[in-house]
């Protein structure tokens, strides 16, 4: 059996669950897709008034249908050969249901990618190209990632094998899954419940059409609770006990953006920063005076901080882990930011936010720990077929397709899931929103690793490179705060930004 190594370590567990945990400080794409899109962020585009045929629910054939497609015609010929593959956690058999959502859910990202800021191409029927070839291949850590298809796969795995960690630490540490996670399924069933009715289809028709049959709501309910139950984790993972603690400071900050200021405009912060300190007799002054400065538009911010470890720019850090620092202490402080004035106010046990970034990034971390040093026995058996070059179909492709995949008497997708019922599937044609693939959007990893994604296709691609040019424009509007590097003793760039 194949053991999983991964794409990149940064890939695996960084953010694991941002959309119910603080994400990494270096995601920055929230601007492409939100840290937990919900049903409900979808909802106008699937009700009945905007269902054109499939308003009844079904079309001429008597097949369930979504906006006029059914279950096969949201997806397209290609991603049939990334399903119905059975995957083993340990002695664990993964449910086929389980394996093959993720497998959709990462193509429908990827197909979002394709129609939303990246130089991907598209097939003939509307979707991402999966055979499109990434530069000439490559080889990350024994898994080599040839074309998109590959990428899919690979982020699907991701999910999988970190999904099924989680549950597994979770029972070493004896974390029970909370009521909490129970209700917020429940409302999350009842959103999609409501959906279904607006679409004229029960909720398991309505799956079906994402899912196809046989993913029932049973199947929606194990993979929210599996989902949810990271928030479980986090809020009852063990903290050590020295890092209970942490520095609290008062900042002011006259910014001075490393490469996007002029020599004279940094001597200018420098100047005014030095004048401010001067005015301040104690760190009180600091948050009044600053305030007032902000109000003015001299300050770009003015703030306290718990200084949680890895969650800051490492001088900024430095300064408050100082062990020589004393309550009362000022100074100024420069960072790729521009010039803090300082002030130490003392240690202070953990506040929530600052014990949930922490527990999140701890628990991440020894997630990843076992994921990477292949602890567990993950994998497949199964082989995996090249997706079909869509436009370059001849009848001895057709053919091929036929026989590669099982077809029923209507020659759609048959997938066999451990429960015996038929699955087919099949992706996103117009960017509608299939509802199920996007309630959990943020799938462990989530927005870091859709960062991730855009930043290999741009390398491995060669000229390919990201349309969305209003990313450079909304750093102007990310507040002044001091986010770290992922990793603590990396160089600190300009443009990276605290998640609170």
């Amino acid at each position: 059996m194949k053991r999983l190594k991964g794409i990149a370590a940064i890939l695996i567990v960084s953010a694991m669950m941002t959309g119910i945990a603080a994400c990494n400080s270096e995601t920055e794409v929230e601007s492409s897709v939100s840290s937990e899109l919900t049903v409900m962020d979808i909802s106008s585009e699937t009700s009945a008034e905007a269902s054109g045929t499939g308003v009844q629910g079904t079309n001429e054939n008597g097949e369930y249908v979504i906006e006029g497609e059914t279950f096969e015609e949201r997806y397209g010929s290609q991603l049939g050969s990334y399903l119905n593959h059975q995957y083993y956690f340990d002695d664990i058999e993964i449910p086929m249901y389980e394996t093959n959502y993720y497998m959709i859910h990462q193509f429908v990202e990827f197909n979002n990618m394709a129609k939303t800021g990246y130089d991907l191409p598209m097939t003939s029927e509307g979707l991402v190209d999966l055979s499109y070839e990434l530069g000439d291949g490559m080889e990350v850590e024994g898994f080599e990632i040839r074309n998109v298809g590959d990428m899919v796969r690979s982020y699907a795995e991701i999910s999988i094998a970190c999904t099924y960690i989680t549950q597994d630490l979770g029972k070493e540490y004896g974390i029970e899954i909370s009521d909490r996670t129970y209700q917020k399924t429940d409302e999350q069933v009842e959103a999609v419940r409501k959906m279904a009715t607006e679409a004229n289809l029960t909720l398991d028709q309505f799956l079906s059409v994402n899912y196809g049959p046989g993913f029932t709501e049973q199947n929606f309910r194990d993979i929210l609770i599996r989902y949810y139950y990271y928030e479980d984790f986090v809020d009852s993972y063990p903290i050590p006990e020295d890092m209970a603690e942490a520095p609290c400071v008062v900042h002011a900050l006259f910014e001075a953006r490393d490469g996007l200021v002029t020599p004279e405009m940094d001597t200018a912060a420098s100047d005014a920063a030095t004048e401010f300190l001067a005015s301040c007799n104690s760190t009180d002054d600091i948050l009044t005076k600053g305030t007032e400065l902000v109000e003015q538009g001299t300050v770009s911010e003015c703030a306290t901080y718990q200084v949680v470890k890895g969650k800051f720019v490492k001088e900024f850090q430095n300064w408050a882990y100082d062990e020589s620092r004393q309550v009362g202490d000022m100074d100024i402080v420069k960072t790729s930011y521009g010039y803090h004035v300082m002030g130490y106010l003392g240690m202070e046990p953990l506040g929530d936010a600052e014990r949930n970034y922490l527990a999140s990034e701890l628990a991440s971390g020894e997630i990843y720990s076992v994921f990477y040093a292949e602890v567990h026995d993950f994998g497949t058996d199964d082989e995996y077929a090249d997706p079909v070059k869509v436009d370059e179909e001849t009848e001895e492709t057709e053919a091929t397709v036929g026989e590669s995949l099982p077809l029923d008497e209507n020659g759609n997708i048959i997938i066999e899931t451990s429960a015996t019922s038929a699955l087919k599937v099949g992706a996103d044609k117009e960017s509608k929103g299939l509802m199920a693939t996007r309630v959990i959007a943020a799938c462990v990893g989530g927005v870091a690793i859709f960062a991730i994604i855009g930043l290999i296709i741009a390398t491995i691609a060669g000229d390919k490179k990201k349309k969305n040019d209003d990313a450079d424009e909304s750093e102007d509007d990310i507040p002044e705060e001091i986010a770290a590097d992922e990793e603590p003793e990396a160089e600190v760039k300009e443009e990276k930004k605290k998640t609170e």
